[in-house]
């Protein structure tokens, strides 16, 4: 429901600033106001009617109760965004202008023109100035005057918004003089303290700024505080150190990754000769078949290539990479062999049959995948003599 009064004190959507909640009581009804808004002209507010005995009428006198506390956020929320668009033009340079703006309870989001990302010292930069404007407890001071007087002064005005000839001008400190109709606090000291949460592209020329200050600054920084707890906790070392721990970490895991390059590098150079010395000549082509350890299909790419050299002529390869719980599937033909009727799509499907897996692909490769079986070695022979057998035939 949508309701009209003819003075209130509920703020409408405007600036880039939400809406205002609360409660409007009139005699026997409830309107429980969940957003407002200006319809050409009209402030209405859109909410849930609770009656009991009445409902709303035109010359009624109402009580309206907009909700304090979440008033106050959005006020914190909107100096602060002031004072950040005021922190950019400091810090990256008068060309930034506002591009767009939500002032949230929760949280404030500002857009802005700036050509590249914005460096982290540049943004630790931001946040701090913010905090000292903020520590200065400057008068956030409202006055209203003729637009060309506000521009004469420097008002900041967002380019292609439309204006009426007279303006309210909102001044925090030496800095930060704009043009805006929206709710404020009175001395930015009550905005408590404000941390950036993000900042990011959103479109070319164009970054954003998400921010929050008041009681979610405070929130987000308990929240942080815990998981840096937890953190130690798990990585057993205090706070202080969780740096150099990561760091330790991260050694040790690039470490780990070299033995495990080089165990793979040795494991498939065993596993080479074996295949290579496994090789069943079937009328001049020669047919391999075998296991390598890990679920790798790079892996078997590469060792296809590398029997496929040593074996030099015509070959049909069956591979199977092993892993804890999947197997990767690769078979391969010479143009030779496919010649002489060898399909790996064909063979590759009747050993994924066998090991409960599914593949195919084209006469020269096919890949598949099945779960690990212990009967993976049983499957390959078979598939490998059905191979031999065929190309015996011929």
């Amino acid at each position: 429901m949508g309701l009209i009064l003819d003075a209130t004190p509920f703020y409408a959507e405007a600036g880039g600033q939400i809406g205002d909640t609360g409660e409007i009581e009139g005699p026997g009804w409830t309107l429980h106001v969940r957003d407002t808004r200006g319809i050409e002209g009209y402030i209405v507010h859109y909410g849930t009617l609770t009656a009991a005995d009445g409902k709303p009428a035109r010359g009624q006198r109402v009580t309206t109760r907009v909700d304090a506390s979440r008033r106050k956020e959005i006020q914190r929320n909107h100096s602060a965004t002031h004072l950040l668009h005021a922190a950019l033009r400091t810090v990256l340079g008068k060309h930034v202008t506002q591009a767009g703006s939500l002032v949230a309870p929760d949280r404030l989001r500002f857009d802005f023109t700036h050509p590249q990302a914005v460096k982290p010292d540049e943004l630790r930069a931001i946040e701090k100035w913010v905090r000292d404007e903020i520590l200065a407890n400057h008068e956030v001071a409202t006055e209203t005057m003729g637009l060309r007087e506000a521009k004469a002064k420097g008002a900041m005005a967002l380019f292609g918004e439309k204006y009426a000839d007279v303006v309210r001008v909102v001044t925090i400190g030496e800095h930060s003089l704009e043009l805006c109709g929206g709710t404020h606090v009175g001395g930015s000291a009550e905005i408590g303290a404000s941390l950036v949460l993000s900042e990011g592209g959103v479109a070319a020329g164009v970054r954003r700024i998400e921010m929050v200050s008041g009681g979610g600054a405070y929130d987000l920084a308990r929240e942080q505080r815990g998981t840096l707890h937890d953190l130690a906790l798990v990585l057993k070392t205090s706070q202080d150190s969780l740096e150099e721990r990561v760091e330790a970490l991260q050694g040790e895991v690039r470490a780990l990754k070299r033995r495990e390059a080089t165990h793979k590098k040795e494991s498939g150079l065993a596993s080479l000769d074996t295949l290579v010395d496994g090789a069943v000549d079937a009328k001049g082509v020669a047919v391999v078949a075998g296991v390598i350890e890990g679920d790798d299909p790079a892996a078997l790419r590469s060792v296809s290539d590398a029997v496929r050299r040593r074996v030099k002529g015509e070959c049909v390869l069956l591979l199977a990479g092993r892993g804890e719980q999947r197997t990767s599937l690769l078979a391969t033909a010479t143009d030779g062999a496919v010649q002489a009727g060898v399909r790996a799509g064909t063979v590759l499907a009747g050993l994924a049959t066998r090991v409960g897996g599914k593949g195919g692909g084209r006469p020269g490769l096919a890949q598949g995948k099945a779960p690990t079986t212990p009967g993976l070695e049983a499957a390959l022979k078979a598939s490998r003599d059905e191979v031999v057998a065929e190309l015996s035939a011929r």
